[in-house]
């Protein structure tokens, strides 16, 4: 069909640009994301911030930590290395998902899952963005209608025991796998490789017991308040219209809408056509804000392809119709992506040269006001400064506001970076930056 054409193209041209935009915006640096690898080079070891997310935080760290094992002090090429390891590999998980959907006939599906899910959440350095990819890789594996070949019997099993230890929201996502692997052993004509697939529902299921066991003995005052604070979802506009136009594409190819279905893909279509509205984008720090939410609308996305009963009759022609839904998202909020991608690069490149200028502590009010509340996170404030320091530069640490509640350290004694670890010359191609550098 056209409409699947149309979305191939989309997924075949973004995917790559996200990819290249990522590493060179150094994205990774936002939030948690310098925090962490900061830990990483100071103590030449994972950093493990929540034992419920082990195995995400290890896969997302292991190539800054080999480089750093094999001798390499460079830090540009660590905060590239994070980077990609951070950033790239779940977008590849995604890759492979769209590729499996189009080879299926099914892009139109997940395109919608991809658009929703990844799109409005992927800023924040989140333990939820790969627990989402591999939630979907595993989902895509037991609802495929072909018989399970053992490559991706052993790559599920692989996603399923990451997801043992991701993020909590597999308190519910793992249920829902487990869910369709056995509906896949009890329906599927020919299931293939079953004694993995029990493997694989036996993980899910252990995923979901080690997240509710993690939930019940936390020490975070409120664990369940990503999902709870409903006002942080109503100030997201984005979000809130591409969920609701996600679900009702899905309602529609499943049949569960009957002779509503051409009504209620003219509605999803507007919902997603207001998505286009730059002024209705949400902010990084929004897309962390919403994080358990989009967990929430994932496992609801699943419950209803996992194939419960259908409500109503399909209706071809208006599912067909309904292609235009996930093609408006997925075009709509990649180009929200690529804005927010480049002002990514913009803002860290600022910073790299102020932190090279300016000596001592310098204000967090110093920076332009446009891109501090974007693209700025007050607490990774200090550890961007020092991961982007020249040693021959100024040195300056850019502190947030003095009330304040946290900081990773004080910004008058900033930490001291191992010896073998430099900075030779700017991330982004900054002559007065460089300058700096070749002083050290």
């Amino acid at each position: 069909m056209r409409l699947d054409g149309a979305l191939k193209c989309v997924a075949v041209v973004t995917i790559p640009i996200f990819a290249v935009m990522s590493v060179f915006s150094v994205r990774a640096l936002y939030m948690d994301g310098a925090h962490y690898l900061l830990n990483v080079i100071l103590t030449n070891d994972f950093f493990i911030a929540a034992p419920a997310r082990t195995f995400v935080h290890v896969s997302t760290q292991i190539l800054p930590l080999l480089l750093l094992k094999a001798g390499v002090g460079d830090l540009n090429v660590l905060i590239r290395a994070y980077t990609i390891d951070l950033c790239l590999y779940p977008l590849a998980v995604w890759a492979l998902v769209l590729w499996r959907a189009a080879r299926a006939g099914e892009i139109a599906i997940y395109s919608a899952l991809f658009a929703v899910v990844y799109l409005n959440g992927q800023y924040f350095h989140g333990e939820s963005i790969p627990t989402y990819a591999f939630t979907v890789l595993v989902f895509s594996i037991f609802a495929s209608k072909d018989k399970l070949q053992w490559p991706w019997a052993i790559a599920g099993t692989i996603s399923c025991c990451i997801l043992i230890l991701s993020y909590e929201a597999t308190v519910f996502l793992g249920v829902i796998l487990a869910a369709a692997g056995i509906l896949r052993l009890i329906v599927h004509p020919d299931p293939g490789q079953r004694s993995l697939t029990v493997v694989m529902i036996l993980l899910s299921l252990a995923s979901a017991a080690a997240a509710l066991y993690f939930l019940l003995n936390t020490q975070h005052a409120h664990p369940l308040s990503p999902v709870t604070e409903l006002p942080l979802l109503w100030r997201n506009p984005q979000c809130v219209l591409s969920v609701i136009s996600g679900a009702v594409f899905l309602l529609v190819r499943r049949g569960w809408t009957g002779r509503y279905a051409s009504l209620l893909t003219a509605l999803g279509a507007v919902m997603a056509a207001l998505t286009f509205i730059p002024p209705l984008w949400a902010t990084p720090f929004q897309t962390h804000e919403v994080r358990g939410f989009l967990g929430l609308a994932l496992f609801a996305y699943l419950a209803i392809l996992t194939g419960w009963p259908r409500l109503g009759r399909l209706r071809p022609h208006a599912a067909n119709a309904a292609g235009v839904i996930p093609l408006m998202l997925l075009v709509s909020l990649s180009a929200a992506h690529i804005h927010h991608l480049a002002g990514f690069f913009r803002y860290h490149r600022y910073v790299e040269e102020l932190v090279n200028i300016r000596p001592g502590v310098i204000p967090d009010e110093d920076i332009p006001a446009d891109m501090r509340r974007v693209y700025g996170s007050l607490w990774a404030n200090a550890s961007q400064s020092l991961l982007l320091q020249c040693r021959g530069g100024a040195r300056g640490v850019i502190d947030a506001p003095l009330n304040y509640w946290w900081r990773p350290f004080p910004p008058q004694m900033p930490p001291v970076l191992p010896p073998q670890v430099h900075k030779p010359r700017s991330l982004f191609g900054n002559p007065i930056v460089s300058e700096a550098c070749s002083r050290q």
